[in-house]
């Protein structure tokens, strides 16, 4: 089952659920809401967005346009992409099978 699945189906459960089960629910999941709810009364967490805000505000932050990030995405796809090749490369080769046409023809292909 997917997660969006599971999730309308718990969804749903929840709406409809004793009083009694939602408790026992609670109760198994409570840490970790607690935990995620309050990130705004984490001290560090607090601390940390206000020093990027000061570095922000003062110039002295590293900050990206958009082309800026754009490009740099475009680079990790280019990775991945050839990465990607690569390991279909290896898996082909591991298994014995002839793979020079396979290899001119990722050779001569374009990354984008």
């Amino acid at each position: 089952m997917k997660t969006q699945e599971l999730k309308e189906k718990l969804h749903n459960y929840i709406e409809t659920a004793e009083e009694k089960k939602l408790k026992a629910i609670y109760t198994m999941v409570e840490e970790e809401i607690e935990e995620t709810d309050n990130c705004w009364e984490d001290e560090v967490f607090i601390a940390e967005l206000e020093r990027r805000e000061k570095e922000y505000l003062n110039g002295t932050a590293k900050t990206y346009t958009f082309k800026e990030t754009l490009a740099g995405v475009n680079e990790v796809i280019k990775k991945v992409k050839a990465e990607k090749i690569m390991l279909t490369l290896k898996f082909l080769e591991d298994a014995g099978i002839e793979f020079q046409e396979t290899v001119e023809w990722y050779e001569t292909r374009s990354l984008d």
